[in-house]
């Protein structure tokens, strides 16, 4: 995990702006101007609540790794995977059989 420093009310650093622009990223509104105000106090409990997180409001730790882990690039699924997936599907697509007769 990245070593984080603490970001709370009133802070005024790169780590603030870092922390704005993930929680936007993840559809948090909130302004990047690396100001941790009222907005970004806001949207930093609402993630934490999602993320069942102490909703402090401060971006401690535990946060962060919530972060992190919200932000992490999902494992594609293998290719035998993908086939298992598609056959049920292609089945589902079949024609009806010939010799049918629509009366």
């Amino acid at each position: 995990m990245t070593a984080w420093l603490s970001v709370t009310n009133n802070a005024d650093t790169h780590a603030t702006y870092q922390l704005q622009t993930t929680l936007q990223a993840l559809g948090y509104p909130v302004a990047i101007d690396g100001r941790f105000g009222v907005g970004t106090g806001r949207a930093v409990v609402a993630f934490q609540r999602s993320a069942d997180v102490a909703a402090d409001g401060n971006c401690g730790p535990a946060t962060w790794a919530a972060l992190e882990k919200a932000t992490a690039p999902k494992p594609k699924k293998k290719a035998a995977d993908d086939d298992a997936e598609a056959a049920p599907k292609a089945a589902a697509k079949k024609p009806a059989t010939k010799g049918a007769t629509k009366k």
